[in-house]
């Protein structure tokens, strides 16, 4: 199943991964009571969106309605969004890329990271799951080791929540 951003962080949020404040906006709703500078996102199921224009900061709130107008009328990979994520700017230091998904090849759920955030996804350390097992802490550390990514607590716990999603929604 594919799901927009947008959709995708209401599931974090329901299993308690922190996810920056947002609003979604269209065409005919795009004011915003948040604090700028802010990220729009356009609402696409495709890849990439950064380096195909489809993200843009947003420093004060006289750019807002031509940065979602810019959007909306953005095509990516064929298609035009009907809605533009609106987040808060985080700052961050580093952006690391992190799935549980199914994969055929392994026969099993796996564990994807990448220490380049998900524009370096086609190179991601995959660590497969035993679906009988499940992905135990000694796992997720292990996994994170081999990525080279430093483990942490709120990590781990976050790749926790993330398997936790991944087997009770049944994505």
């Amino acid at each position: 199943m594919k799901l927009f951003e947008y959709e995708g962080k209401a599931l974090f949020r329901t299993y308690g991964i922190g996810t920056p404040a947002s609003v979604l906006l269209t065409a005919q709703k795009h004011d915003l009571d948040m604090a700028y500078p802010l990220v729009l996102k356009s609402q696409v199921l495709s890849g990439d969106r950064k380096k195909k224009g489809g993200i843009l900061i947003i420093k004060d709130a006289k750019d807002i309605a031509s940065a979602v107008s810019t959007l909306l009328n953005l095509e990516i990979d064929g298609v035009k969004p009907q809605t533009i994520l609106a987040e808060e700017l985080i700052s961050f230091r580093d952006e690391l890329y992190v799935s549980i998904s199914y994969a055929s090849e392994y026969r099993s759920p796996i564990l994807s990271l990448n220490r380049q955030g998900g524009s370096g996804v086609d190179h991601a350390a995959i660590t497969p799951i035993n679906p009988l097992i499940g992905l135990h802490d000694e796992l997720i550390v292990s996994a994170l080791r081999d990525a080279e990514i430093i483990p942490s607590n709120e990590l781990s716990q976050a790749i926790a929540a993330l398997w936790k999603l991944f087997c009770e929604e049944h994505l």
